[in-house]
């Protein structure tokens, strides 16, 4: 009777162990690494580029070895410099730069798990002066993060943006100088009309006609330049951390440097705190009204879509957890019977002895 009380104790501590190790599981949270975004850049600027990890002291798996892609826009930025952040610890860091590719190639490598969220890594990068962009994009592709027994983990990874200060790109531009050159054209057409009815005698009312016409023309056209200066600006509802000054125009003129003031027509589709981070809350299009310390304002028009490709590899990630549960539980039921089975087996050769 004490074997079968020994052994249904030990089989019992095991159930509770499993158990306790898939609860963990669920538990844990991912692993994540972003780039931060950087607003108002200046042509012939430094800028810092941070390589941030998140949820390293959290996380049920952490990892002794990094390698992920930092691709950036060599046409826009000319790589510097890279060095290991202040929270690497004491993680070998290694690093090359593909210039051609607009790529930059981070190693990390300890002999200790990696148990520390925050700065990673650091790059240098110095904008171009010929720059002719609004904004450029920082992407994070992970390539290989791995334990201390070789498993691969899964991480999540978050891109940033660049916002360049007082530069249209060249289609605006273009744009821009059509809708001038179709103004021009137009107030040289009334200066004309307006020559011809004062010497010709009879024919007023008909100038007046074209006149009008002619300036309703340029009505028109300043209406559709101000039309195609109020782009509509497209997010996804995960983005958030993007902040709505990224999103002003080349050519705005708000003071960034001033405090800034934000008013959204829907605030059911989207809020802005005070930094001026967006917070989606759901699909829609919405106009956002911001204004400087100087009074002056610029609208612009959000749409929040449908999540980013990175929450549905998140989504892939929790299926896989969620399978690999699926076996953890087989597997505790095949014990579990495997218990009874035995415990039946003691107990009937007891009662025969």
């Amino acid at each position: 009777m004490k074997l079968i009380q020994r052994t249904v104790r030990i089989l019992f501590i095991l159930i509770i162990s499993i158990a306790f190790g898939i609860i963990t599981v669920k538990a844990s949270d991912r692993i994540s690494f972003s780039v931060n975004n950087i607003n108002d850049v200046e042509k012939g600027s430094n800028i810092t580029v941070v390589v941030q990890a998140r949820n390293l002291e959290n996380a049920s798996q952490k990892p002794i070895g990094i390698k992920l892609d930092l691709f950036y826009d060599s046409d826009v930025l000319e790589y510097v410099s890279a060095e290991k952040g202040n929270d690497a610890g004491s993680a070998i860091a290694l690093h090359e730069n593909y210039t051609e590719e607009g790529r930059i190639r981070i190693g990390l490598v300890s002999f200790l798990e990696m148990n520390k969220s925050g700065e990673f890594y650091t790059v240098q990068f110095k904008v171009k002066d010929n720059a002719n962009v609004t904004t450029s994009e920082l992407k994070l592709e992970l390539s290989e993060v791995s334990d201390s027994s070789g498993n691969q983990i899964e991480c999540d990874v978050q891109n940033a943006t660049i916002s360049f200060k007082g530069v249209v790109a060249d289609s605006e531009k273009q744009e821009n100088t059509q809708n001038e050159s179709a103004g021009t054209d137009n107030s040289e057409k009334n200066s004309e009309n307006a020559e011809e009815s004062n010497t010709e005698n009879g024919s007023a009312s008909d100038n007046k006609g074209e006149n009008n016409a002619n300036e309703d023309s340029q009505d028109a056209n300043s209406e559709e330049n101000e039309q195609s200066n109020d782009t509509i600006q497209k997010i996804a509802i995960t983005e958030q951390n993007k902040n709505i000054t990224s999103l002003l125009k080349g050519d705005s003129s708000l003071d960034t440097e001033t405090e800034l003031t934000y008013e959204v027509e829907n605030p059911e589709i989207l809020e802005i705190d005070k930094q001026g981070n967006i917070v989606p809350k759901e699909k829609g299009t919405t106009k956002v009204t911001v204004r400087d310390g100087n009074n002056q304002e610029e609208v612009i028009t959000i749409e929040v879509g449908e999540e980013s490709a990175s929450l549905e590899a998140s989504a892939e990630g929790v299926e896989e957890e969620l399978n690999n549960n699926t076996i953890l539980f087989i597997l505790l039921g095949v014990i579990i019977a495997i218990i009874i089975v035995i415990s039946i087996v003691l107990i009937v050769r007891k009662k025969r002895k």
